[in-house]
């Protein structure tokens, strides 16, 4: 693979965004069900790892399930200089141009068709090629690839393994610092965790990292051999991000940060690795306080008053 770029890794030993090939080959190479993508921008890998792992805002965002290594032919939309220069020539291309994610998909006559289905899309997936053959065979190879990879379990349906995550320190970071984080299962009440953290300085990042550890201890009990997806649901972009972007370069750089300084709370991230372990996580943030009935928002609420009320509890500082 050519230098240079930036490698997504969204499933893998370590995952997170890597800026060489033998990087990223060291976090997928043997791995099963490993995802990884090489972009030009680190914004194109981000939002990779943000779709995965259900980050983005975007509902029409499809997120895809890594049975297998997929590294997909997708060209970043060209410029709006190169589509000037491409429609002028196009009259003497043969070429077969087809688009298989985008507004629309199909083997197009022209390029200045298939640009309209692919022009300032972001993520859209298209190729030219000689025979109408070839594009055909590109567009339904992509069209079964997706209905495959796009097959996870509904977190509604009871069967699934669901947590909803959330902490909460009252007097945040100082030595008077109340805090708890909780763990609540949808589908499995009984399960549900809520617990006050007693720390010298508990704050309310260590508390999402907690409640978290508490989902993959769960799920690890419940299913050992981890052949099951887990759905963790937070409102902390600051736990989904550690896990699913910068984990596996801390790791890389012994634990420290681009400007060299040590990475906090790095006990309670070896420990969220360990137990993570091979088990697939779909990461999903979900806005706080928002006062919806929806399912995510209703148990989100659930998840923080529980956090709160065990910050609260009897017999904290």
């Amino acid at each position: 693979m050519a230098k240079g770029g930036f490698y997504a890794v969204a499933a893998g030993r370590s995952t997170g965004v890597f800026t060489t090939w033998s990087e990223c080959e060291a976090q997928v190479k043997g791995f099963t069900d490993c995802r990884y993508k090489k972009f030009k921008t680190q914004g194109e890998a981000q939002a990779f790892m943000d779709a995965y792992n259900g980050t983005q805002s975007n509902p029409k965002v499809k997120r895809p399930r890594d049975y297998s290594t997929v590294v997909e032919d997708e060209l970043k939309p060209p410029s709006a200089q190169k589509l000037k220069h491409d429609n002028k020539a196009q009259s003497a291309d043969t070429s077969k141009p087809a688009v298989a994610k985008g507004r629309k998909t199909g083997v197009f006559r022209t390029w200045k068709e298939a640009k309209i289905q692919v022009e300032n899309l972001f993520s859209a997936s298209f190729k030219k090629f000689p025979t109408k053959e070839e594009a055909e065979a590109f567009v339904n190879q992509h069209a079964a690839s997706t209905t495959r990879l796009n097959d996870d379990p509904d977190p509604k349906d009871p069967k699934t393994l669901v947590a909803f995550c959330d902490g909460s320190a009252l007097e945040n970071g100082r030595r008077k610092c109340r805090a708890g984080y909780a763990c609540i299962f949808p589908h499995c009440e009984q399960w549900n965790v809520a617990k006050q953290l007693v720390e010298d300085r508990a704050t309310n990042n260590r508390a999402e990292y907690m409640a978290a550890l508490e989902a993959m201890k769960r799920a690890n009990v419940e299913d050992p051999e981890r052949s099951r997806m887990l759905y963790i649901f937070s409102d902390s972009m600051l736990l989904i991000r550690s896990m699913t972007e910068w984990v596996g370069t801390w790791q890389k750089n012994n634990w420290n940060k681009s400007d060299g300084t040590p990475v906090q709370n790095r006990d309670l991230l070896e420990l969220l690795v360990a137990e993570k372990g091979s088990r697939r996580i779909r990461w999903t943030h979900v806005k706080a306080h928002t006062g919806k009935q929806d399912w995510r928002s209703k148990w989100n609420d659930v998840a923080d008053n529980a956090a709160r009320n065990a910050a609260l509890s009897v017999g904290g500082k």
